[in-house]
């Protein structure tokens, strides 16, 4: 399995940590750059990495409408 990379980050694009997790597919890591999402309050967007490779960009919504992912 790939391990992917979940950058929380700020508006500003700053991220102050990481978590990295093991996981089957990129539909899995988008399942849990939403859980990274939810579990940081100040994100603004998770950046989500497969070693060099940028898988996606989770933006977080504000909890009035449904979140969105780009994918890269």
């Amino acid at each position: 399995m790939p391990l992917y990379t979940f950058y929380p980050c700020r508006p500003d694009g700053e991220s102050l940590t990481f978590d990295s997790q093991d996981l089957p597919d990129d539909a899995a890591a988008e399942a849990r750059a939403r859980i990274v999402c939810e579990a940081h309050e100040s994100c603004s967007h998770v950046a989500v990495w497969a070693g060099e490779r940028r898988v996606l960009t989770f933006q977080c919504g504000d909890g009035t409408g449904p979140r969105r992912r780009t994918r890269s």
